[in-house]
């Protein structure tokens, strides 16, 4: 899911750099239309050819795999934490997102998200917050880890047997 949100991001960001070379060419451009109404395009003085169009879009692509490489980036703390069974994976991940920009909360996510933190809550016993943890993996997708399963599930009986 994590992922079709950044393919997304992507494609949005490669449609706006799309579009802003269209307006700056149109804005910019102090030429005439020709006889079919088309605008001769031309990069200093000069007619624009393949070559030119091929350097717009490998900077166009360059830029589209840099965004996807920063938003993956910026997901990081919170998969880990996903796959690690963080107990605060949610709180991770928002914080990868959002602290990004700044740096310094990203690096602190990243840290946070290798912590075991196996938390206890004074409002509630260790295998209820085992098992309030256990609902919020399970909420965002991840796999339990043995140490949150109940003592009496299947799954715990298989590796027993």
């Amino acid at each position: 899911m994590g992922l079709a949100r950044e393919v997304v991001l992507a494609k949005y960001t490669i449609t706006l750099a799309i579009r802003l070379y269209y307006c700056v060419e149109i804005c910019v451009s102090s030429q005439k239309p020709n006889q079919q109404g088309a605008f001769d395009m031309e990069l200093l003085g000069r007619p624009l050819t393949n070559y030119d169009y091929m350097t717009f879009l490998a900077i166009v692509l360059l830029m589209a795999a840099l965004s996807a490489f920063v938003i993956f980036l910026m997901g990081l703390p919170g998969r880990i934490a996903l796959q690690r069974n963080h107990p605060h994976a949610e709180a991770v991940k928002i914080m990868g997102y959002m602290g990004f920009l700044v740096v310094v909360p990203w690096v602190h996510a990243f840290m946070w998200a290798f912590h075991d933190s196996m938390t206890v809550d004074i409002r509630r016993y260790p295998e209820d917050e085992r098992k309030a943890v256990r609902k919020e993996i399970e909420r965002l997708g991840g796999a339990v880890k043995d140490e949150y399963l109940e003592p009496d599930s299947p799954e715990t009986s298989k590796d027993n047997a």
